[in-house]
């Protein structure tokens, strides 16, 4: 196991609503050193919705914000975990569970 990293780690929601009220900047300032991460999952829902909302490409974007492409079992053993429970019509909720697996583990 890696040592622990203070991260934030972000689910589409809260990021959308940054995004469209012109936030990301605070964002930025509150994390200060930590590192604003979301999973491949959550990149996958902001893609699908800039088409509609084309202010997520800010999100998208910004150099600050790491997108994590895990493929260690430990993350995908969780992210299997969550969606058996989770997911809901295809797709939904995936991003949800990209969170609770990185956010649960010990490797961000």
């Amino acid at each position: 196991m890696s040592e622990r990293v203070d991260s934030l780690v972000f689910d589409t929601g809260p990021l959308r609503h940054l995004a469209i009220e012109g936030w990301l900047g605070v964002l930025k300032f509150l994390a200060g050193d930590r590192r604003v991460v979301v999973p491949e999952s959550v990149e996958s829902e902001l893609k699908r919705q800039v088409y509609e909302i084309p202010v997520l490409q800010q999100v998208l974007d910004a150099p600050w914000i790491t997108i994590d492409r895990s493929d260690d079992l430990e993350f995908v053993t969780a992210f299997a975990r969550y969606a058996n429970r989770l997911v809901a019509k295809g797709d939904e909720n995936l991003g949800e569970c990209g969170v609770l697996a990185l956010g649960g583990g010990t490797r961000i």
